[in-house]
């Protein structure tokens, strides 16, 4: 779900310092959905 929000969060809004961002956050999100065993 996280990613899936942060995904369609990107889509959304083009600049693209804003999607450098996002897909940081997504990978933070990431990391912490593997550490909770929820990939």
């Amino acid at each position: 779900g996280c990613v899936r929000n942060l995904a369609f969060t990107v889509s959304e809004k083009q600049p693209a310092s804003l999607m450098r961002i996002e897909l940081h956050t997504i990978k933070i999100c990431h990391f912490a959905a593997v550490t909770n065993g929820l990939d």
